[in-house]
């Protein structure tokens, strides 16, 4: 499942708002395959958890 995780932009800043803080956007694409599906035949909440959590 992580194979098929594509990181396509990544980006930080500082957040005067913030007191400074440093925040950080990540952006990535996913392929998914059959083995992903739920059975309405959308993307697994656990799948998406696992590919989160990576």
């Amino acid at each position: 499942v992580g194979k098929a995780v594509r990181l396509v932009e990544l980006s930080a800043e500082h957040n005067a708002q913030k007191q400074g803080r440093l925040e950080v956007t990540a952006v990535a694409e996913v392929v998914v395959a059959k083995n992903m599906l739920n059975g309405a035949g959308m993307m697994h909440g656990g799948c998406m958890a696992y590919i989160i959590d990576k």
